[in-house]
C-alpha cells in the first residue's frame, strides 16, 4: 500500500497574505450580517478590477 504525504498547498503571495490574515477567529459565520459585512468590505479591496462587460450581442 502506497504511503501518501500531505503537502501544504501552493498560493499566491495575494491569497497566501488572505488567507493568514483569515485564519483566526472570529470567523466570518460567528458573525452576524452586520459584523460579517464589514468584515468582507475590510478584506476586499476597494480598487478590485471590474469584469468586463459582455458584448452587445451576448445582452
Amino acid at each position: 500500500m502506497p504511503e501518501y504525504v500531505l503537502t501544504p498547498p501552493v498560493l499566491e503571495p495575494a491569497a497566501a497574505e488572505f488567507a493568514a490574515a483569515t485564519a483566526d477567529p472570529p470567523f466570518l459565520f460567528d458573525l452576524g450580517p452586520v459584523d460579517g459585512r464589514k468584515a468582507v468590505d475590510r478584506a476586499s479591496p476597494a480598487t478590485s478590477p471590474s469584469p468586463p462587460a459582455p458584448p452587445a450581442s451576448c445582452r
